[in-house]
């Protein structure tokens, strides 16, 4: 699967892009953007849960020597520990994941809509004419211009900054108001104006924050325009991509593809077990003339099948 569908239903993030299928003006390439769209949110909330657990591995590390730290009026040292880089290495990821599904909304909105016209490929372009110009609804406009201005406009800056000027992790701290402490690195106040010398940090806006409330509030965004243009909440499903596995026109038997879902996680005396639901499509010779060439299937563990009773 391209995307995560259990990760996106536990957060009920873009659940009415599941049911766009139904409208009239979907097709091959709304299907692909929607599919493109869901793949980053994917990524940006399994960075996101990577981040929580590298900040929470650097706390722990942080408190075994908590009595000795001398804390200042700030309540804060600067911090540098192994598990830290790993919050580090999700942030440029996450960043342009965010701008680019910034993007991916007018593609959708475009199809769905029905507009014929000519469209920026980027949001931050389309925004400086307003999208109005471009055909879309005053409503629709009205509420992705609030979303820019609410946030929207700041972490592409941000974005920028760390694309093409510097790595936004300089301002790292552990902060310790009340057990058991936090890890902040810090995104700047005013982005925009692209100068180290000028960046301020008052505000201490940290990144896995950030990064978290903007993919929330690109869900908001989504949610209510689809919501206006009547379209329901569905589940999201799990999908297969082919890709390259040849034709079918020579008649054989042959596993195509699995589609694994892991339905839920037990504690057991001897570890973690999966517990799965898994699909496999295979190609199999029709029994008679013009039948089906395809079949779909559930599957069973090896370890299932053997444990069956024999009979």
């Amino acid at each position: 699967m391209k995307y995560l569908t259990g990760l996106l239903n536990h957060h009920k993030y873009f659940m009415r892009l599941s049911a766009i299928n139904a409208l009239p003006n979907y097709d091959e390439k709304l299907a692909i953007a929607v599919e493109q769209f869901l793949y980053r949110a994917s990524g940006i909330l399994s960075s996101l849960q990577n981040m929580y657990e590298a900040e929470r591995q650097t706390v722990m590390l942080v408190r075994t020597y908590i009595n000795q730290i001398k804390f200042g009026n700030d309540k804060k040292v600067a911090i540098s520990a192994e598990p830290l880089f790993f919050v580090y290495a999700q942030i440029p990821a996450c960043l342009t994941l965010l701008i680019a599904m910034q993007n991916d909304m007018l593609i959708i909105l475009q199809k769905i809509i029905g507009i014929k016209g000519e469209v920026p490929s980027s949001l931050n372009k389309a925004l400086k004419k307003g999208l109005k110009q471009y055909g879309f609804p005053e409503n629709i406009d009205s509420a992705i211009t609030e979303y820019w201005s609410n946030g929207g406009e700041y972490i592409r800056d941000v974005r920028d900054v760390n694309e093409h000027h510097l790595a936004l992790v300089d301002q790292s701290y552990f902060k310790y108001e009340s057990d058991p402490g936090q890890v902040i690195v810090c995104f700047p106040d005013n982005p925009q104006v692209k100068s180290r010398q000028k960046f301020t940090y008052i505000e201490e806006i940290d990144a896995y924050t950030a990064i978290a409330h903007s993919l929330k509030h690109i869900n908001i965004l989504i949610d209510g325009i689809l919501e206006g243009l009547g379209v329901k909440e569905d589940q999201h499903k799990p999908s297969i991509a082919f890709g390259n596995i040849g034709e079918l026109g020579t008649p054989q038997n042959r596993t195509l593809g699995l589609m694994i879902n892991v339905q839920s996680r037990e504690q057991t005396e001897s570890g973690i077990k999966l517990v799965l639901d898994t699909v496999e499509m295979s190609q199999v010779i029709p029994t008679s003339e013009g039948g089906e060439n395809v079949a779909v299937r559930k599957m069973k563990t090896d370890q299932e099948l053997e444990n069956e009773p024999k009979t």
